[in-house]
């Protein structure tokens, strides 16, 4: 059975399902988070006001928040400043935000 998922819930359901277990992330959910992102945007069927509304009315802003983050960081301008704000107000973690960002583009190393 297959269904079709409206904006906004589809950027939150993809947001908070990416940010799921970032321990074990993968990297094609944040592309699929981009790729919706870039094309629902360029056709108007993504509002950020709403996206915004939908995470506090269902207190889930805290659990699309990781995948947010990663998103703007690896690929910097899908989402603007204010989507960004209220995602960190929601978490509440500002002060740990820049140590995560440092160590989310670090280069991986190989083991000798």
């Amino acid at each position: 059975m297959a269904f079709d998922l409206a904006q906004p819930g589809l950027t939150a359901w993809l947001a908070i399902h990416a940010g799921f277990r970032m321990d074990q992330m993968q990297p094609a959910r944040l592309v699929e988070l981009v790729c919706v992102i870039r094309k629902d945007t360029a056709l108007g069927t993504l509002q950020w006001p709403a996206l915004t509304a939908l995470l506090a009315e269902t207190r889930t802003a805290r659990f699309a928040y990781p995948a947010r983050a990663l998103v703007e960081h690896l690929v910097p301008g899908p989402l603007p400043p204010e989507v960004i704000a209220a995602a960190l107000a929601a978490v509440g973690l500002l002060a740990l935000v820049p140590l995560v960002m440092a160590g989310i583009g670090s280069p991986v190393r190989r083991a000798a």
